[in-house]
């Protein structure tokens, strides 16, 4: 859509950022049309594009990435997924981040002690059953924050522009009062002048 300011050079910058020196290594999936001519013009391979997401995001799209993502890590294509995305905090406040997705990393607990889970049973069902859901909702999370963030850039960059415009039209205004102004100067001195010669 565009006309959204630094959005999208902040996010590549940050993309370079983290898969900087694995570029060659990585795979991206990617989501948004802009983004995709970004990321092809710093030749990185996509195995996905998402371009046709609303402007409200919804589980459907976002389940759509989380099994591609999920796929492509239960069929040992990929070590790591990571998700990349603006986060909003306040319209002053917006930043790239990444989040690991997959393979889960664990947190410490606010006790202080590690918590250590043995899974017993089949993995792919373990990730369809509790872990889809779960990553589903932070890709939703993602896809939400970044629009907001996106809208805010985009509202941004509207606010200095329509203040750029007042400024040029206040410019022209005053040159224009001023070229008026020396025109009736010339009219008046000029009809005085005539007055005065034909005494």
């Amino acid at each position: 859509m565009g006309l959204c300011g630094s959005y999208n050079g902040s996010i590549l910058s940050a993309t370079n950022e983290i898969i900087g020196k694995e570029k060659d290594n990585s795979i991206v999936m990617m989501v948004g049309q802009r983004g995709r001519s970004l990321l092809k013009r710093y030749k990185y391979e996509t195995v996905a594009e998402y371009i046709q997401i609303p402007d409200v995001p919804t589980v459907k799209e976002s389940s759509i990435i989380c099994r591609h993502g999920m796929n492509l890590f239960l069929n040992n294509e990929v070590g790591e997924v990571h998700l990349i995305y603006t986060k909003f905090v306040n319209q002053l406040r917006k930043s790239p981040i990444a989040v690991q997705l997959l393979p889960l990393v664990s947190q410490a607990s606010n006790n202080g002690y590690e918590s250590n889970f043995d899974i017993e049973g089949d993995k792919e069902e373990f990730l369809d059953k509790l872990i889809a859901p779960y990553l589903n909702s932070l890709i939703l999370n993602a896809m939400v924050n970044a629009k907001v963030s996106e809208q805010s850039y985009r509202m941004e960059a509207m606010e200095g522009a329509t203040k750029n415009a007042d400024e040029l039209i206040d410019r022209l205004n005053l040159s224009y009062n001023r070229i008026r102004q020396s025109a009736i100067t010339q009219e008046i001195s000029e009809i005085v002048g005539g007055a005065q010669a034909q005494k």
